[in-house]
């Protein structure tokens, strides 16, 4: 991820949907004995707005990429 910050709008975005997962992962973990984790974090990913997933997902692979050096 750049050294930059994101804008009002995506920063608000990402906590918001950061809140979310978490209910969401709770609720698969206490109710849901059918859905695999894969599945489920498949959902979540498909589930994330796009502007974020850039951000979350390429910061995360860049991160690892650069611990694994």
């Amino acid at each position: 991820m750049k050294n930059k910050s994101p804008d009002t709008q995506l920063a608000y975005s990402i906590r918001f949907y950061c809140t979310g997962p978490v209910g969401m992962t709770r609720e698969w973990a206490l109710n849901d004995n059918i859905t695999s984790a894969g599945t489920a974090v498949k959902m979540m990913f498909a589930s994330m707005p796009e502007n974020m997933r850039n951000v979350l997902y390429d910061g995360a692979v860049s991160q690892t990429r650069q611990e694994n050096k």
